[in-house]
């Protein structure tokens, strides 16, 4: 038997005996045994390479399972004679699976996946990428900021548009002067303004007069309709008359000048009519007064020298100065009575006493009393002034 014959025999006897993890195993031992084989001849001796290369051939010519390293070494049977045989060893060593667990180990080691590394990391990473929904909540902040900015431009535009368009709206003030519409001055308040300068050129006069004559026209200044007409009793001595008419027309004229009338007061003068009855005296005044309240061109009468007055005559009085059934509600009278003795003109009970005896000569008390009550609610007394200041003010 040849030696290729020899060699097709042992693979198939290792084939059947063996399974394919075993035949890998001895294949890699019968290659490396041919190795050391080598290595354990001497410097002297030398190989045969006659079976080698036999050994060779038939590898080639052998079938394509079949391979060099899957074939025991040729020369197995020489190295059994060997006295000392040397080791054998793995050309390739086996892998150490602990110590390459163990580097693994090591490896992931490295890799720290504790709550305190996440914390690190993830501070770290919210350093580069901030943090969405803290921008997602500035962004919201920005645009209500925005909104609110536009929310308050818009009601600073439409409160000076209306301010603008208003007076284009609202007919009364289309209607009004520019100068009506910058100040609003109330007909009571103008008439204080006048009578605070009208006070201060009359220094002698007293706080009273001031107060009565103010108290007595707010109710018909400050109202649409009033409902009783404003009546002074102004008293004063006969000598201080000049001065007594001054005050009085002053008072009177600007009157006129709040309800926007530039005509001067009406003034009628008992003096001219002390000589006519009783009956002509009473309808001389009386159409004296109707003809002047019944016109549109005075708000304010004054009648001078009223201790001239018949008892009979001064009953027309009662008709204007009732506070019910008076044809005129919305004027100012002044009733200006000089009162001699001067000693009766210290007080407003005793100018009240003095005009009651002048009355009580022709009127019984009932009648007196009812006038009384009429025209003698609101007294006011009138001192004396420089006549220098008199002259000043009212041009007499």
């Amino acid at each position: 038997m040849s030696a290729r014959d020899d060699l097709r025999q042992r693979n198939k006897k290792t084939s059947y005996n063996e399974g394919e993890s075993e035949e890998d195993s001895n294949n890699d031992t019968s290659y490396v045994s041919n190795v050391s084989l080598d290595k354990s001849l001497t410097p002297g001796q030398k190989r045969d390479t006659s079976v080698y290369k036999s050994f060779l051939e038939s590898s080639s010519n052998s079938s394509p399972g079949s391979s060099f390293l899957s074939n025991p070494s040729p020369f197995a049977s020489r190295n059994t004679h060997q006295n000392s045989p040397t080791p054998t060893k793995r050309i390739y060593p086996q892998l150490d699976i602990s110590s390459k667990n163990a580097e693994f180990s090591a490896s992931c080691s490295d890799v720290d996946s504790s709550p305190r590394r996440i914390q690190k990391e993830s501070a770290e990473n919210s350093k580069i990428y901030p943090d969405l929904k803290k921008l997602s909540s500035e962004h919201s902040d920005q645009g209500n900021h925005s909104k609110n900015l536009f929310v308050f431009i818009m009601f600073i535009i439409i409160l000076v548009f209306a301010y603008l368009i208003w007076p284009f709206i609202n007919p009364r003030e289309l209607a009004s002067s520019p100068e009506k519409r910058t100040v609003q001055v109330l007909p009571f308040e103008k008439f204080i303004h006048d009578m605070k300068q009208l006070q201060s050129n009359l220094p002698s006069q007293n706080d009273r007069l001031w107060r009565t004559i103010k108290a007595s026209v707010k109710h018909i200044l400050n109202e649409t309709s009033s409902e009783y007409p404003s009546i002074i009793l102004m008293a004063s001595q006969s000598k201080d008359s000049s001065t007594a008419r001054c005050v009085a027309n002053q008072i009177a004229a600007i009157f006129q000048s709040v309800n926007k009338l530039n005509t001067p007061p009406s003034i009628t003068d008992i003096n001219s009519i002390k000589d006519l009855g009783s009956d002509l005296q009473k309808k001389n005044l009386d159409d004296a007064l109707d003809s002047a309240l019944g016109s549109s061109k005075y708000k304010s009468v004054v009648v001078d020298n009223l201790q001239l007055l018949s008892p009979e005559a001064a009953l027309i009085l009662h008709k204007y100065c009732d506070n019910d059934n008076a044809p005129y509600k919305d004027i100012l009278m002044i009733l200006l009575l000089y009162v001699d003795p001067a000693s009766q003109a210290e007080s407003a009970h005793k100018v009240e006493n003095y005009l009651k005896d002048l009355w009580h000569q022709g009127l019984d008390a009932d009648k007196v009393g009812a006038l009384m009550s009429r025209v003698a609610n609101n007294v006011v007394l009138v001192s004396h002034e420089d006549v220098g200041t008199v002259s000043k003010i009212c041009q007499s």
